[in-house]
């Protein structure tokens, strides 16, 4: 009501640390490929993440909805989470 943005601390998925818990609170709309695959796997704002495993090595992986899901580094580059 005063006008002032309020920005939530967030971390970009690709660089949260393993254990990192977190709400997605933004996702890059740059590339529409990766907002297709978040709409497939049924990943969007406001979805709860936890990353498993992070190793530049191979996917992200992380849970949502109590499933475990295994995330390209450019998806992960496009979503933030709170941190």
């Amino acid at each position: 009501m005063d006008g002032e943005v309020v920005v939530e601390p967030a971390v970009r998925l690709d660089e949260a640390a393993t254990g990192h818990e977190g709400r997605i609170i933004r996702i890059s709309d740059r590339d529409p490929a990766v907002l297709r695959e978040l709409a497939a796997s049924g990943i969007g704002l406001g979805e709860m993440l936890r990353v498993v495993e992070s190793a530049k090595e191979a996917p992200l992986l992380a849970t949502a909805r109590g499933q475990r899901l295994s995330v390209r580094w450019a998806t992960a580059e496009a979503i933030w989470v709170s941190s």
